[in-house]
């Protein structure tokens, strides 16, 4: 008799979380007892800062692109082969 009660109640609390979020057109896990206002405006300032990074993720993108064309561009000149390293080694 105790399990089914604590079923009841368990199943009512869960239940009625899940109600009242659907009920105000949110997502079933998030607080139904924050104010919508504030999910609204916290919502804004996630997809501002979204935005933000998607920005300077594409800066960054371009002067990384822009460095790796110029090294390709640029060879590198070998440097001279010493003779006494090449003597050195036969000996």
């Amino acid at each position: 008799m105790k399990d089914i009660l604590l079923g009841i109640l368990i199943g009512g609390i869960v239940g009625l979380w899940f109600g009242v979020n659907l009920g105000k057109d949110q997502p079933l896990l998030t607080n139904p007892f924050v104010k919508k206002s504030d999910m609204h405006e916290i919502s804004k300032k996630f997809e501002a800062m979204q935005k933000d990074v998607s920005q300077r993720s594409k800066v960054l993108y371009e002067d990384v692109k822009k460095a790796v064309n110029s090294t390709e561009s640029v060879q590198p000149e070998k440097p001279p082969v010493q003779e006494s390293v090449l003597e050195g080694s036969s000996k």
